[in-house]
Formats: C-alpha cells, structure tokens, sequence
C-alpha cells in the first residue's frame, strides 16, 4: 500500500510529538521523585546521631589533646577525677515551693560528673539536680552540700539539692537527655559545636557536619544588663559583659573568632590568638592599649561570676556609679543608663 507524502507526514508529527510529551512526562516524574521525602539524601540527614567525641578523635588526634586543656574540656568532669568519695547514706532534700520537702538517700542518685569544679550532678527518677559540691582545702578535695537549710527543723543544717538549670551550657551533652545517652559525651564534645557526628564520621562529607561558627553566642550571649527599678544591673554570667554595645560586635556570630580561637590554648590557658590579651589588643591597637583597663573584672558578684568587660572601653567600670559594697554590680550613672538602654535590644 502506498503511503501519500502528506499522510507520511502527519505520522512523523504525531510520533514526534508523542516522542517530546514522554520526554517532559518523565522529565517531571523524576523531578517528583527528587522532592519527595525520603530520599537517599535526606534519610542520611534523618539518621544522624550523636556518637561521642570519641568517633571523631580516630582522625581529629590535634584535637583530642587541645581539647583536654581547654576550659570547655574541662567544664564537666567525672566525680572520680576529684578522689571523693559520696557517702550514699547521706540524706538530702529538695525543698519544694508551697508544699513538704522530699526526703532521699544519696544511694537513689545516679551521678553524672562535676560541673566546673564545684556542683556535682546527678539524676533521681530521671531529672537532674545539683546534689553536692566538691571544695578544694590544702590540696585536696573534699564532698560538700550544694546548699544547706534546716529543713526538718531539728536544729542542725541538713544536705539540701538544687534544680539543676546550668544544664544546656555547662552540660549540653547532658541536656540532650537523649535515648542513646550513653553515646554522648556529658560535658563538652565535638557534637555540642558541630553536631550528630554519626554521618560525618561515616561519608567523611564536609558537608554531613555543622561549621559551628554559631555555637559561642548561644551561650555567651550580648550580655546586656537587667533592668531594677531606676538602675541596671550589670550581667557578669556569661563572660561576655556589654559586647551588645561594642565596636568589635558587627552582629555576625563569626566575630568571636577574630580574636578567640575554637580549640587551642595560649600559654595561659585561654582561648585566644596571642599569647596574652595584651598582646592580642596590641597586635592591632599597638602598644598603648591598657587591657586591665578596658576589660575591667568586675569586683562584686552575687553568685561569683567574674567576667571581663567585652565593650573594650565602652563603658569603665567608673562609668557606672556602682556600690562595691553591694554584691550586685549597679548602673547608677543617668548618662550610662541612658546610653546603654539606647543600644539594647530587650
């Protein structure tokens, strides 16, 4: 059978077109198959778990060992590294706000470790408390209550626990409270900047592990002061006192690391470039910057926390009219508060 010129013609536009409509049909089933979830890329970002430092010391050994002289390091540790020993008969309370007191034996606390050298931590019926402290007296360590009171009212002070609330920046290992606990360093890892490792330490993929340039700021935040009545308070908690108003502070959370480093100590045993923070400051503002001056130590604090100043000259400490007799540090200076109230963001 002959085929006509125009009937052939009509047949090869027709299988043409087909041809291209299969084309794009396929072209957007694969492109439906990519954005679904659950895709090889995205069950490995699910997957991720935490693995313990441990995992990632086998190729990072630099480190391991930077990281065992760091104050971050050795911000949580096992009682055991403090030679004490918990006398498990000891009874403790926990004072409870509006109602009787709970009564336990130390033999009920599971503990964790020691958080920066004093409180230990521990768990009772799966919720964390600071149930002792270590002081150190001639060398030694010796166990202490984290707190005491009267609370059965029989004359003589009795062990009393404490909420455990420091958790999430002096234990973040701890705070995860994850089902697979046992994997996670309690104190400080490589997980707590940079994350579930568990991808990571399989693909070696870059990409598989956060950069952790965020991680100072959400603990060591801008610092502002708090307000009281007419005054500020100064904040001396986090290390970081009035960076909210500082001329190094350009907003971005990489700005601590212009002048800290993540991991290695200095001479001094500080997270910093140089060898002293005189040096540092000197290597670009030169010889003539005073550091005791521009990041004073604040002289009184109701809880112990003694943070140099972060506004580098900002605000000296003689700018605040405060009352060293006084455990809180003050702002009683009208031009300060209102200089300071102007950049603050709360």
């Amino acid at each position: 059978m002959k085929i006509g010129k125009k009937t052939y013609l009509t047949f090869v536009i027709l299988i043409t077109i087909v041809f291209v409509l299969s084309v794009i049909f396929m072209g957007c089933m694969k492109k439906e198959d990519t954005e679904k979830p659950g895709t090889e890329k995205e069950q490995k970002q699910e997957e991720k778990v935490y693995v313990g430092s441990e995992k990632c010391y086998g190729c990072h050994k630099d480190i391991k060992e930077q990281m065992a002289e760091n104050a971050h390091g050795k911000a949580f540790k096992p009682l055991e590294s403090y030679n004490v020993e918990l006398d498990k008969n000891i009874k403790v309370y926990q004072e409870v706000e509006g109602g009787e007191p709970k009564s336990f034996d130390l033999s009920q606390v599971k503990v964790a470790g020691v958080m920066s050298d004093h409180y230990v931590i521990g768990s009772i019926d799966n919720k964390y408390f600071r149930v002792a402290a270590v002081e150190s007296e001639n060398g030694k360590w010796k166990l202490e209550p984290a707190a005491a009171a009267d609370v059965n009212k029989d004359g003589t002070e009795d062990w009393v626990i404490k909420d455990y609330t420091c958790g999430n920046c002096h234990s973040p290992g701890l705070a995860l409270n994850l089902e697979n606990q046992e994997n996670v360093d309690p104190g400080f890892s490589c997980e707590t900047c940079h994350g579930p490792g568990s991808v990571h330490v399989t693909t070696r993929a870059k990409e598989a592990i956060e950069s952790g340039v965020e991680s100072c700021v959400n603990c060591h935040t801008s610092s502002e002061p708090t307000e009281k009545g007419d005054i500020l308070i100064a904040q001396n908690h986090y290390g970081t006192r009035n960076w909210f108003d500082a001329n190094h502070n350009s907003g971005k959370a990489e700005d601590c690391l212009n002048c800290h480093t993540a991991h290695k100590v200095n001479a001094e045993g500080h997270l910093i470039k140089e060898a002293s923070a005189q040096e540092l400051c000197s290597s670009c503002h030169g010889q003539g910057v005073n550091v005791k001056e521009i990041m004073w130590v604040n002289p009184t604090d109701e809880r112990n926390h003694f943070t140099k100043d972060h506004s580098f000259g900002k605000y000296p400490y003689d700018s605040y009219d405060d009352d060293p007799n006084t455990p809180a540090v003050e702002i009683r200076n009208p031009e300060t508060i209102k200089e300071m109230k102007s950049k603050m963001k709360k």
